[in-house]
């Protein structure tokens, strides 16, 4: 959720007076000085005013007020909230106070209390839009969508093209599953504030919702250049260069010698991986190459431009001739799937060599991989720059070559991985999803040892009473499930272009990994998630 700014704080708009008056001794005056003060944070000294109001005048009903907002800025919110309601029963007519109350029980988690309060609020002032807003966003916490839509809607008819209410419509709309009209809002939002990095995330999603995946993943890759190029610094940007670890280091130093090489950037770049280098000899003996730590001042300030940002992203086109191989027996692979027990099936020769070399470049080239992992490895989101015109591609193929596997279902996610053979792969986890799609890209001859750096899959699923957190993260939950249930593994060894199909419910790890030293020997694998595990 998005929120804007919005008067619902408690405070009243002081009368006329100098920023600053004297201290005066009439109530008016005193609430003046009070609102004053706590427009302008000193929220100490106004307390101290509304206190002494209070004593001569118990019964004030604003001061009653600005004495709970006083509070509940300093984080009193009990105490706040007697003082709001004491203000209401002596003046219930007043919109605003009820307002604040609606603030408070929201920032308690009693949403169904706030939502009342709100209520009461917009019966009292009809064309406040920011209170409507406040209420749409209580009734879309609890589910209550269709009634969250109409109060958007009302808020934007008060306050027209008001861009965090489009957003936030948009979500409704989007959790709703009305997806186009999810798009029409997000789309006004954007238009509305431009650069609203925040939108495209959820436009993407929506879009792929409706089958439009190549329209998503352009709004997708603009999204990931307004947030992370090297002309925008959004908050989510400025957050990365605060901790790294060697492993990501290391690797980011090798991508840009690279580019350098291959002439994608300037040869001046390589500062930045002399910069990295120097922190990885330079730091403590003890540091894990997967441990986080804190980068220097002067050295995140030299490497800033770089690091964590988007400085070079591949155009990785279409395939004119298709991305999927055509020459795949897609009847011997929907067949073998449908029966197997579990359902898993594998093939090579998954893509064509164009498209695989084409892929294999956008990986390569890229500097998308911003999601660092405590095992080491590195990650490219869907949402954060792994998104191109032949990735939609091959996601909208796969389907129609494979509808007896994939049905209806609609991408979810997608995502690549790098390893350093150093270090350790992705531990034991199911998914989300209702289907798997894994394959490898890096050349075969980049393995030390044939027999591994593949993948392992149980032949038990997660049981669907597990939430996200046990089935994805539990490590103990789920060995001891494997072993209660006999679960054997089927271990699918490491190839080029060779892809598994997979029910996702069932649990996968990474196998153990073993390839050559080198940036571009690094194993690199793509999923890619269809369906809903809870739809399946």
């Amino acid at each position: 959720m998005t929120t804007r700014n919005r008067h619902t704080s408690g405070l009243p708009q002081p009368k006329s007076a100098p920023v600053h008056p004297r201290p005066a001794k009439d109530a008016d005056a005193a609430l003046n000085e009070a609102a004053h003060l706590m427009i302008d944070n000193k929220t100490q000294k106004a307390e101290r005013i509304l206190r002494k109001l209070l004593k001569a005048e118990p019964d004030n009903a604003e001061a009653l007020h600005l004495a709970g907002v006083a509070r509940y800025r300093t984080g009193k919110s009990k105490r706040a909230r007697d003082l709001v309601q004491r203000a209401i029963r002596i003046a219930p007519d007043v919109s605003t106070y009820h307002v604040t109350l609606g603030d408070i029980l929201e920032e308690a988690h009693e949403t169904a209390l706030a939502i009342a309060a709100y209520e009461r609020a917009v019966l009292l002032d009809p064309m406040d839009g920011d209170t409507y807003f406040a209420l749409a966003n209580a009734l879309k916490r609890l589910g209550h969508l269709e009634e969250a839509i109409k109060c958007y809607k009302r808020a934007l008819e008060i306050t027209p093209d008001d861009a965090p209410t489009l957003y936030n419509l948009g979500n409704a709309f989007k959790d709703a599953r009305r997806f186009a009209e999810a798009v029409d809002a997000y789309r006004l939002a954007l238009s509305a504030q431009p650069g609203f990095v925040d939108v495209y995330k959820n436009l993407g999603v929506s879009l792929t919702e409706l089958g439009r995946t190549e329209e998503a993943f352009a709004v997708l890759r603009t999204g990931a250049i307004n947030i992370f190029g090297p002309d925008n610094l959004s908050d989510e940007a400025l957050r990365h260069p605060l901790s790294t670890s060697n492993a990501k280091l290391l690797h980011d130093a090798e991508q840009i010698d690279y580019l350098i090489a291959h002439t994608k950037i300037p040869k001046n770049d390589a500062e930045h991986a002399q910069t990295y280098r120097q922190l990885i000899e330079t730091g403590p003996a003890s540091r894990l190459p997967t441990e986080s730590f804190q980068m220097p001042a002067q050295q995140q300030k030299a490497s800033f431009r770089a690091y964590n940002r988007l400085v070079y992203l591949n155009e990785a086109p279409r395939c004119d001739g298709g991305a999927v191989n055509p020459k795949l027996d897609t009847d011997a692979i929907e067949k073998a799937y449908q029966a197997g027990n579990p359902e898993i099936v594998y093939f090579d020769d998954f893509l064509t060599q164009e498209a695989l070399q084409r892929l294999r470049e956008f990986c390569l080239e890229s500097t998308i991989w911003y999601t660092r992992y405590d095992n080491g490895y590195l990650g490219a989101m869907l949402g954060n720059g792994f998104a191109s015109p032949l990735l939609a591609q091959i996601v909208d193929e796969m389907p129609q070559a494979l509808p007896g596997i994939f049905g209806n279902h609609k991408l979810k996610q997608a995502w690549a991985f790098k390893y350093d053979s150093r270090l350790s792969g992705i531990n034991m986890h199911a998914d989300f999803a209702a289907v798997n799609v894994n394959f490898w890209i890096t050349p075969d001859d980049a393995l030390e040892d044939d027999e591994a750096g593949g993948l392992i899959v149980w032949d038990k699923e997660a049981p669907l009473d597990w939430n996200f957190e046990k089935y994805n993260s539990d490590q103990e939950a789920m060995r001891r499930f494997l072993d209660e249930t006999d679960a054997k593994p089927v271990r699918i060894p490491y190839r080029q272009n060779r892809t598994i199909i997979f029910n996702s419910d069932l649990f996968h790890e990474t196998d153990r990994i073993a390839f050559r030293p080198g940036y571009e020997n690094r194993r690199i694998n793509v999923t890619l998630l269809y369906g809903d595990r809870r739809n399946a």
